[in-house]
């Protein structure tokens, strides 16, 4: 351990300039803890997982986990189930249920099983999701290995992302999956779907073109999952990094992708359909995932390998992404770390619990061949748990009150100042609901025809805005 002794001599007499200094000590010893490789900021400890979800069971082990809120608050998850990250065996696919915050788990369900059928071929690498609707929708990828990451054509494509839906908002019945078009023999899929304001839904993929080149792309369905476009090019000209894993989430009708290796960001203003450069700045990472908080920033987890070139021992970080700042404002905490080496490990997502918390999943595959869960507190973020919003400096003449919360039916915006204000009412995955414009005092919004879960409303003037947690009962 190094240690820093500093002898400063402070103003006798001028307490303000004491205070100026001492403060600005104080700045700086934090800032200086953080500027190293790593960051302990989590009040958990990072090296156990607060809640282990999935362990191994004979030679067959967990990965590849994906989280979300059901309609009616549980939490379901799923993951795939192997002897290996890869291998000539197939693998299936399954999901769990949690009724009280990712505290505790049911049993496994069978959501995904080709090896009666289809001897070999392996469906792997779940995703989940809710749309506004209340359905579910799932994606994934199949294909079948000889040797390591030689493939072997099954059917026309070596690698096919395909898609299924629930639509009773359980997680229970599933329709048949459909097998996303593509012009390229390599089509798989790590990042969830998502759904813009417009109800399109993009799909991210990666894999070889015909040159060999590994890209990332997105497809877009206007018919709820059922049919998809071919791939639209997110990565562009920048193509000579081998892209791969790709999550993407909207802001304010822009949509961003960040994608592995480089992490690099690509953003759309026109719902996909065309893409560009946001910030080409590199942050070396595997298996991205946004979690939408607000109308202006999501929660983003990462992993990075610490033994390269084999990429084990993969980290697990998060920070909070606000495409209006810089990328180190926001810093990154480790929020899993192995105590072993030589780990098959990652691939985190997100969740935000009625409780609200954060609960990030991820999977370590070695001396523990389990799917952990990490907790964390909207506060160790920087984030206002009360409103979902990141910290703002003044609203002192922004004068709103939001109650009852939670509420079964309706919802009061108390406007004593008699301003102007924009309100919209959004569901977590950023698809709005309704949007008034009003100066009355006493404002009702009506949740009758919502389903219990959380819903996010923005309050705006044509200064400042506010965003409120709303829960429906």
């Amino acid at each position: 351990m190094i240690k820093y002794w500093i002898h400063i001599k402070l103003p006798a007499n001028n307490y303000k300039m004491k205070t100026i200094i001492l403060n600005k000590l104080i700045l700086l010893f934090f800032i200086t803890l953080m500027s190293g490789d790593k960051l302990y900021a989590l009040q958990s400890d990072v090296n156990e997982p607060d809640v282990t979800i999935v362990s191994s069971s004979g030679s067959y082990k967990p990965f590849f986990p994906s989280i979300t809120k059901l309609p009616n608050g549980r939490l379901i998850m799923v993951y795939y189930w192997n002897t290996s990250h890869v291998t000539t065996t197939g693998g299936k696919i399954f999901s769990k249920i949690s009724t009280d915050n990712g505290e505790s788990w049911s049993t496994s369900s069978l959501l995904v099983d080709y090896t009666a059928t289809h001897p070999g071929l392996d469906a792997r690498d779940p995703h989940i999701n809710v749309l506004s609707n209340g359905d579910l929708i799932l994606n994934f990828f199949t294909g079948k290995w000889n040797n390591g990451y030689v493939q072997s054509p099954y059917q026309d494509h070596l690698i096919e992302t395909r898609v299924a839906k629930c639509t009773d908002g359980t997680g229970t019945n599933w329709s048949d999956p459909v097998i996303v078009p593509t012009n390229r023999s390599s089509n798989a899929t790590s990042g969830a779907i998502i759904e813009l304001s417009n109800g399109n839904l993009l799909l991210p993929t990666y894999g070889s073109d015909n040159n060999g080149d590994s890209k990332a792309y997105i497809h877009i369905s206007s018919d709820e999952g059922i049919n998809w476009t071919e791939g639209i090019e997110v990565t562009n000209e920048y193509n000579a990094e081998g892209y791969n894993e790709m999550t993407l989430e909207s802001i304010n009708n822009v949509v961003y992708a960040i994608t592995r290796p480089s992490g690099k960001i690509f953003k759309s203003i026109d719902n996909g359909l065309s893409w560009e450069i946001h910030s080409s700045e590199e942050h070396k990472m595997h298996a991205p995932d946004f979690l939408p908080l607000n109308n202006h920033s999501l929660f983003l987890t990462y992993c990075k390998a610490d033994n390269e070139p084999l990429y084990k021992d993969r980290t697990v970080y998060g920070k909070i992404f606000n495409p209006s700042l810089n990328w180190d404002e926001n810093p990154e905490k480790i929020i899993y770390e192995s105590v072993c080496t030589n780990q098959d490990m990652g691939y985190s997502t997100s969740v935000i619990t009625n409780d609200n918390r954060i609960l990030t999943i991820y999977y370590q595959s070695g001396c523990r061949n389990i799917i952990g869960g990490t907790f964390s507190e909207f506060n160790e973020w920087g984030i206002d748990p009360e409103t979902l919003s990141v910290f703002e400096s003044d609203f002192s003449d922004f004068n709103v009150i939001v109650y009852p919360v939670p509420t079964s039916d309706f919802i009061n915006v108390l406007n004593p100042d008699g301003k102007t204000l924009t309100i919209e009412l959004y569901h977590l995955n950023g698809a709005i609901i309704s949007e008034y414009q009003t100066n009355i005092i006493n404002i009702k919004i009506d949740l009758n025809n919502q389903t219990s879960g959380i819903y996010v409303l923005k309050v705006s003037n044509n200064k400042q805005n506010k965003v409120f947690k709303v829960i429906k009962e």
